[in-house]
């Protein structure tokens, strides 16, 4: 007897799965940049997850972390930009006025 396919699931539980949990369990997360703010306002991720903003506020908008780690290039209004999660990523973040902010919270972090 031939076995044409096996099951994901069969190889999960015999181990033979040829890629890991955590590369199973990246996200991509939305933020909308809005006129007055972001949403939502809190995004929880984990590093290797990705950060999607979405420009419908109207106008160009940049986003820049509280303490300068990182930095948007221009997202001018109906455009996206897409980030990779990396340590660095978490905490809060302000637009290019510094009007309003939004945070990403990492999960994947040890607790103190």
């Amino acid at each position: 007897m031939r076995v044409k396919s096996v099951s994901f699931v069969t190889l999960f539980f015999l181990g033979l799965a040829p890629f890991s949990i955590a590369a199973q369990e990246a996200r991509e997360h939305v933020i909308f940049i809005l006129a007055t703010s972001y949403f939502p306002t809190v995004t929880e991720v984990r590093e290797g997850d990705s950060v999607r903003f979405v420009n419908v506020s109207g106008k160009t908008h940049s986003v820049r972390h509280k303490d300068g780690l990182w930095e948007t290039m221009d997202i001018d209004e109906g455009q996206e930009l897409v980030m990779s999660v990396s340590a660095e990523m978490a905490g809060r973040f302000f637009d290019n006025t510094g009007r309003f902010s939004g945070d990403l919270l990492r999960t994947d972090q040890a607790a103190d």
